[in-house]
């Protein structure tokens, strides 16, 4: 198992981004539309807490970007904040500044970077990052990349929730974590 893992409290995020059938129209760029984030206590090996938090996007939310996430421009006018307000409520909540966290795969991880490039925001999360997916493949000595999904499947757990709701990928993330790394 990878040192960075072993942690008394663990930090688990997936996103969820604006996206298109091909590439994005013109003035439209991806960006974060949720974070699903639920922490680990890792030493009573159980869920501490979660949340979803919906993010106001400068971009509009394409009919397919709803048909893949349910997530609607209405929804994000009416109920999303802004990324700066997220990441403060993120880093007070569960003062991920001094956590070990990870994702399942590295692309949440570049998208945090590029959005806080993008709106001049300090990345709320430590330096201390763990690729989940990667791991999941090394110790069942594979180079096949599993999805969330397969993995679980490979594991014989049913998938809890809805794909693509940021808050249940970070849940059924932290279900592995917990399942086959501890």
């Amino acid at each position: 198992m990878n040192k960075n893992l072993k942690t008394e409290s663990l930090i688990v995020l997936d996103l969820e981004l604006t996206c298109w059938m091909g590439k994005p129209p013109k003035g439209q760029k991806v960006e974060i539309i949720e974070i699903g984030i639920v922490e680990i206590d890792c030493v009573l090996n159980k869920i501490k807490k979660s949340n979803s938090i919906l993010i106001k996007p400068k971009s509009k939310i394409s009919k397919f970007c709803t048909k893949i996430t349910s997530i609607t421009n209405e929804d994000v006018i009416n109920n999303g904040i802004s990324l700066k307000d997220a990441f403060s409520f993120i880093n007070s909540e569960y003062e991920t500044k001094n956590k070990t966290w990870c994702s399942w795969g590295r692309f949440d991880k570049v998208q945090i970077n590029r959005e806080c490039k993008s709106h001049n925001l300090k990345n709320p999360f430590s330096k201390k990052y763990v690729n989940l997916q990667k791991q999941f493949s090394y110790l069942q000595k594979t180079k096949r990349l599993y999805s969330v999904e397969n993995a679980l499947k490979e594991m014989d757990i049913p998938f809890l929730g809805v794909p693509h709701k940021a808050k249940d990928d970070a849940l059924n993330t932290a279900i592995i974590f917990l399942k086959f790394f501890n």
